[in-house]
């Protein structure tokens, strides 16, 4: 089985993708972290195979959380939601080991493709 990390500061975005992705993924375990910090203690204490996380949120941004993943786990394959992304946020992304990029409003089905995807080359 694998562990997917999903960080997001909006409870109900949170609940959303760790509902949906339970229900529809039963051979991945979903852990939920609702801050950059959190996730950092929740990979301080588990084996985690995938984080997703959205890119805005308030003290660690995503991309800040990207880089310190891959300073305490070097190649832990990271995905970032966000409604957003600009060339710079790309280019640091890339630099932090940032595997791939979904655009909210996410889609479930696309997510949970990209997930298996992501999974099978780790």
């Amino acid at each position: 089985m694998s562990r997917v990390l999903v960080v997001d500061d909006e409870e109900d975005m949170l609940w959303m993708l760790q509902r949906n992705l339970n229900k529809g993924m039963p051979e991945v375990e979903v852990l939920a972290a609702s801050s950059g910090e959190e996730a950092l203690a929740v990979l301080s204490d588990k084996a985690v195979d995938l984080v997703i996380t959205d890119i805005n949120m308030p003290g660690m941004n995503g991309l800040e959380l990207a880089e310190k993943i891959q300073v305490i786990r070097p190649g832990l394959p990271l995905i970032i939601c966000t409604g957003d992304i600009t060339r710079v946020d790309r280019d640091k992304g890339k630099s932090a080991g940032v595997s791939a990029y979904v655009v909210k409003p996410v889609s479930m089905s696309e997510l949970s493709a990209l997930i298996r995807e992501t999974l099978d080359q780790g």
